[in-house]
């Protein structure tokens, strides 16, 4: 036990005596207040997020509705990150020139919507831009940030199907395989996208019908 916890036992009163510990403090990787003050406010910028949805054929009102910024200072597109009961934890920025980086911690799972989780079917894409894209046509969808990431899918309990919409080259085949043997394959489907990934088949021109419907076997509850 611990020396006051001792002191006590021995019935020592231990008021005024100052306690140091050699133990190191914990890296800590939280989100500081100062940084989450800056991942909401980035959300204000809207011409840049405006621009960069409307490149990606989103609809800008509703990037801007689940918390996308954009950081002038490192010039970066930011997407918030939440837990599974909506709390801010951090963000990635990626900026315009490629680079990509976390502030505070990564999610388990990038979630837009914590209902999601609570739906009988799912998609599970690789990164934050299909996750937007399949939402905004309002299919429940989770992103893995990683074709290679497995530690979320335990937050996939309750869904009856879950569709793996990983990207169509080998990385996204090893991380359909990792799920599937993860998740349980008799619940998994792999959806074909025409291109690498949803978010490319939206902007080539797909409607919604083209992709929950021809790509997702048995189609998929949008309500």
């Amino acid at each position: 036990g611990s020396f006051p916890s001792l002191l006590k036992k021995l019935n020592i009163p231990h008021d005024g005596i100052e306690i140091t510990t050699s133990t190191p403090p914990k890296k800590d990787r939280s989100l500081s207040d100062e940084d989450a003050k800056a991942i909401l406010n980035s959300n204000s910028n809207k011409a840049e997020v405006i621009e960069w949805a409307s490149e990606r054929c989103l609809d800008p009102t509703f990037v801007l509705k689940q918390g996308v910024g954009y950081d002038p200072k490192s010039k970066a597109i930011v997407f918030p990150f939440r837990d599974a009961k909506g709390n801010l934890i951090g963000a990635k920025y990626r900026g315009t020139n490629g680079d990509q980086w976390i502030k505070g911690r990564e999610p388990e799972l990038y979630i837009l919507d914590p209902t999601d989780l609570r739906q009988e079917k799912v998609v599970i894409v690789e990164g934050e831009v299909d996750a937007l894209t399949l939402k905004m046509l309002k299919c429940p969808v989770v992103a893995t940030l990683g074709a290679s990431k497995d530690k979320g899918f335990h937050l996939l309990s309750n869904h009856r199907q879950v569709y793996l919409g990983y990207d169509m080259d080998e990385a996204g085949e090893v991380g359909v395989e990792k799920a599937a043997q993860a998740i349980g394959r008799y619940r998994c489907k792999r959806v074909t996208w025409g291109l690498k990934d949803p978010n490319d088949m939206v902007m080539a021109g797909a409607t919604k019908e083209n992709l929950l419907l021809l790509n997702i076997p048995n189609g998929l509850g949008t309500g």
